[in-house]
């Protein structure tokens, strides 16, 4: 549900505290100044507030991202949830990257809450891209990111989707808005790969930020983050206190910690670090202190404890990605730890469907009132962590933070992992052929 806990004025018309008549504001004025129109968009997305309290029983909590139902087969996926009988009392947290067409979205996430009792969301990246023809089918009514950010909040509200606090009897559910600058990367970088650019960062082609609005258009900018961040600030004090006695989950698209990420020398894209993290989320969690907290992005399975808060990233990501790299995307480690040996490809678990996800959504918490009725009361053999009023699943096996858990981090060693540096030497050799030039010394 979209809480907007504040009155809200468009053009000097009080529209109260109504979602819909916001939205619908937005429409009235096309007809202002450009600089009018960003203005009122810039006051009137506020998605965070006091959790509000519904009566609901909560049984089990499951988790996802990155679901990209511009394919066919993601899409088939989400339907299939239909037929796995999660009950009313079962919920759903997503943690962004649905589709940037929002007739796509409305239909993935129609799709969800036909499956659970309550869905939970945070928009992604690829939501606010705005492409091709304004006035479409895929972006409405929106001429920048920050109106498709409007647009897609007021179509959770219309569909039931919560985007904002909500408590659950003893579980409080959290989605943080939140978006990636540049200057989160702290780490070396590695020489001789693209510079971040519209040709190697989707967003920053995709997205568009007006240069009147924070970060005057800029890309990265810290100015964007810390917008989307303070968007969460409404009611936070509020929830910092009635978080006290609960069980807590957050939900963020974008990383908080550069330990969620791989080491630039193991990535094809090294500079995916600068367009992939936030560190005022960083600082939000820190405040909060989650038991858990569910991200996404960079698509690679992950469950790792960072400052005393667990995080997990269970991401779908497209069927091609499945089929290539199933031991980065899947739960239970698959040997050996060591990323350099890329011999061994066996899904998980063996002889599953990488195509069908089975393993997803990830169950990450389950109710004491639920383990009760289920038999399972005081047993701890099961590996589910107790909190105060519900447990969390057992640790989740996945390819990266095991290795991280065996490996201390490298970030100084800037030389490519063999597969990477393989891949940029081809390219190089491409190239030097198109341009009818000797190909270069075997080694970049």
């Amino acid at each position: 549900m979209l809480i907007v806990p504040q009155k809200i004025t468009f053009s000097g018309r009080n529209i109260g505290r109504d979602p819909c008549a916001i939205a619908s504001s937005v429409l009235f004025e096309q007809s202002c100044t450009r600089r009018t129109v960003l203005r009122s968009v810039l006051h009137a997305v506020v998605v965070a507030a006091a959790p509000v309290q519904i009566e609901h029983t909560i049984d089990r909590v499951f988790a996802v991202s990155d679901v990209h139902c511009d394919y066919t087969l993601n899409q088939d996926w989400l339907t299939e949830l239909e037929q796995k009988q999660y009950g009313q009392n079962d919920v759903l947290v997503l943690a962004g990257d649905v589709s940037d067409d929002l007739s796509l979205i409305r239909q993935s996430l129609s799709t969800a809450a036909e499956a659970f009792g309550r869905v939970f969301y945070v928009p992604g990246n690829h939501e606010l891209w705005v492409r091709g023809e304004p006035h479409s089918v895929k972006n409405g009514t929106a001429q920048d990111s920050f109106q498709k950010l409007q647009l897609i909040l007021q179509l959770c509200q219309e569909l039931g989707i919560h985007t904002t606090p909500a408590r659950l009897g003893n579980l409080c559910i959290v989605p943080l808005l939140s978006w990636h600058h540049s200057s989160w990367d702290k780490e070396p970088d590695i020489q001789g790969v693209p510079h971040v650019s519209a040709l190697s960062i989707a967003d920053y082609g995709a997205c568009i930020w007006p240069d009147t609005g924070p970060g005057q258009g800029v890309h990265g900018s810290l100015e964007i983050a810390e917008w989307f961040d303070k968007q969460n600030q409404t009611g936070w004090q509020e929830l910092l206190q009635q978080k006290q006695g609960c069980d807590v989950i957050t939900l963020a698209h974008f990383l908080p910690h550069q330990a969620l990420l791989p080491e630039k020398r193991y990535l094809f894209y090294p500079n995916l670090a600068k367009a992939a993290g936030s560190e005022p989320l960083a600082r939000r969690l820190r405040a909060l202190q989650p038991d858990v907290n569910i991200f996404g992005h960079t698509h690679f399975s992950w469950d790792a404890t960072i400052e005393g808060i667990r995080h997990i990233q269970a991401p779908l990501c497209g069927p091609s990605e499945r089929r290539r790299r199933p031991r980065s995307l899947t739960f239970e480690q698959l040997t050996p730890l060591d990323p350099m040996d890329r011999s061994r490809t066996i899904p998980h678990p063996p002889g599953c469907d990488p195509i069908k996800a089975d393993w997803l959504p990830i169950q990450i918490y389950e109710s004491d009132a639920y383990r009760s009725r289920m038999g399972k009361a005081g047993d701890a053999a099961d590996g589910w962590q107790a909190l105060q009023h519900g447990h969390m699943c057992p640790p989740l096996r996945a390819h990266w933070s095991d290795y991280y858990g065996h490996h201390m981090r490298e970030p100084d060693n800037v030389q490519m992992a063999p597969w990477v540096a393989g891949m940029y030497e081809r390219r190089t050799r491409r190239a030097a052929k198109a341009a009818g030039k000797p190909p270069p010394n075997k080694g970049i």
